[in-house]
């Protein structure tokens, strides 16, 4: 932690130096969201609001009931932009110009089970915030037809990112009846390094409904000082010291399509998001033995609408995720399902 603010206020210095001697005119902006590296539809636990109901999933461990379940999913969040600098606009992209910006996020997450064990029990929540996210954007190709006839080329170094997970007061209740229940501190910092290439195709001259593809990949990784996802002792007063997480990175793959949309106010688009997730394991010998990791996957597909409103129904979707658990405290399991339906909604106005 020492030197994390001094090596953030060096790069953001380093930044200002690049920004004021670069040519051409840079445009300078405060509080005004672009659209360079937005989150993914598939995105797990993005800075977004997302509900989602009915989900399927699989049992969790320490659950009072067996088999599969009914839940719902709410994911309240916003990138919050700063500042950007930019020497192209957003109606006349051209190759080789570029852009800059700083941004922080903040998010909650909530999964409730229904129907199954008593009470209908929160399983987890989760509480995330970024301090300092930097994107930028350099124009690869373009037509002299607007934004939705370009190549774009996005970078996003999240440098400093928070989650702490809490498993829900009754689903505790419900799991101290098991013996070997332990309530374990899943909180950690983190930094996420990722390169995108975007490219929107016109479907017809003179008209905007537009084809996009995004591929991204990028690099997640707890923060050294940190000591691992999770913490070496549990919350119990009495609890036993646990060895620290080893395998604290995290590669992963993206791809999201929409289809254009012409007169129709919903067009289709696909969405996924693969992940060489870390399975937790809190009784291995010693800090220094590897965990177990899977590729995880999250699917999702269904209708989306036009450019984003203030305000609005942003997708309709069908949503299927195979792989290590995603909440909290119980992601030591592997294999996990859910499969379901959602909506995600927009909030502000990018430009």
């Amino acid at each position: 932690m020492r030197g994390l603010i001094p090596g953030l206020l060096r790069l953001l210095a380093a930044l200002v130096v690049i920004i004021t001697t670069a040519p051409g005119a840079m445009a300078q902006e405060w509080l005004l969201d672009k659209d360079w590296f937005l989150p993914l539809s598939a995105d797990p636990k993005p800075p977004a609001i997302t509900f989602a109901f009915p989900m399927i999933t699989d049992e969790f461990e320490f659950s009072q009931e067996s088999g599969k379940r009914m839940t719902w999913e709410v994911n309240v969040g916003k990138e919050i932009p700063i500042f950007t600098a930019q020497n192209f606009t957003t109606a006349t992209p051209i190759v080789g110009r570029w852009g800059v910006g700083l941004w922080v996020a903040v998010s909650f997450h909530v999964l409730e089970e229904l129907g199954k064990d008593p009470s209908n029990p929160i399983i987890n929540t989760d509480y995330r915030f970024s301090l300092a996210t930097i994107k930028a954007r350099r124009v690869q190709k373009a037509s002299g037809r607007g934004p939705n006839h370009a190549d774009y080329l996005d970078i996003k170094a999240d440098l400093w990112h928070h989650e702490s997970t809490h498993l829900g007061d009754e689903f505790v209740l419900g799991a101290i009846q098991n013996p070997s229940f332990e309530r374990i501190n899943v909180s950690y910092e983190f930094w996420d390094v990722a390169g995108s290439y975007e490219w929107r195709r016109l479907k017809r001259v003179g008209d905007d409904p537009f084809y996009r593809h995004v591929v991204r990949g990028g690099l997640v990784g707890v923060w050294p000082y940190a000591g691992g996802y999770y913490s070496d002792h549990t919350l119990d007063p009495a609890g036993r010291t646990i060895a620290r997480s080893k395998r604290n990175l995290e590669p992963y793959l993206q791809y999201e399509f929409w289809a254009p949309h012409g007169a129709k106010t919903f067009a289709p688009f696909a969405s996924v998001d693969a992940r060489y997730k870390t399975v937790y394991d809190y009784h291995k010998a010693s800090d220094d033995v590897n965990e177990d990791k899977q590729w995880s996957t999250n699917l999702m597909a269904g209708f989306r609408t036009p450019l984003e409103a203030p305000l609005s129904v942003k997708e309709i979707y069908a949503r299927w995720y195979y792989g290590v658990n995603p909440h909290g405290q119980l992601r030591n399991q592997r294999d996990f399902t859910t499969f379901g339906i959602g909506i995600n909604f927009n909030i502000g106005q990018r430009r």
